[in-house]
């Protein structure tokens, strides 16, 4: 994991919280401004119930919670999560094993551009892995950067012969640049304007 790297991780044991039983994990920062988040995380289902974001000093800057909380007493059968096309789609993909690798190096190995990782994240995120898709037989670059509880994807691939013609209509959460000679694809749960500072920090 590379949450030491940018953390350091202190752990308070289990207390009760919505009537379950939660881990409570402190991340503090290594470098300035060494603000810190603290994480209440179910200890059964490990679902996270709350998170509290704070100024050095301890000052309470904002919290995401649970109100309320129930799991289900039995887990649901696999059924309930195979997906059968409706007739008549015409599949575009066929599915393709995804590799993982630690390092970006590692995957532009697989590559036939040079990756591009982009030059800013917003702070307390950190990679969590480099990953190699395959669309239309072509290598796909997929990093993915996390804080623990949000996420942001770069998907890099080279550029065909030709231009894109046409607009694309507009999809929150996603960014799409065209940098010579990649296409480039940001998505994640932060806003836009985040997701666009970080296709813009790309620079083949």
């Amino acid at each position: 994991s590379r949450v030491p790297g940018i953390f350091v991780v202190r752990y308070f044991g289990t207390r009760p919280f919505l009537g379950h039983r939660a881990h409570v994990v402190q991340l503090v920062r290594r470098h300035h401004p060494r603000t810190y988040r603290k994480y209440w995380v179910e200890a059964e289902h490990w679902v996270p119930l709350l998170r509290q974001h704070f100024t050095p000093d301890g000052t309470l800057l904002g919290e995401e919670r649970f109100t309320e909380v129930q799991f289900p007493s039995e887990s649901p059968p696999p059924e309930t999560f195979e997906f059968e096309p409706p007739r008549d789609t015409r599949i575009l993909r066929d599915p393709q094993p995804i590799l993982r690798f630690a390092e970006p190096a590692d995957l532009e190995q697989h590559l036939d551009f040079k990756l591009a990782p982009p030059k800013w994240v917003p702070d307390d995120f950190f990679l969590q892995d480099a990953c190699l898709l395959r669309f239309h037989g072509r290598p796909v670059a997929w990093l993915r950067y996390t804080d623990i509880l949000n996420f942001i994807s770069v998907f890099e691939r080279q550029r065909s012969s030709g231009r894109h013609t046409g607009s694309l209509p507009a999809i929150p959460m996603l960014v799409l640049r065209e940098r010579d000679p990649l296409w480039i694809v940001v998505l994640g749960s932060m806003p836009k304007s985040v997701l666009e500072r970080v296709a813009d920090s790309v620079q083949p």
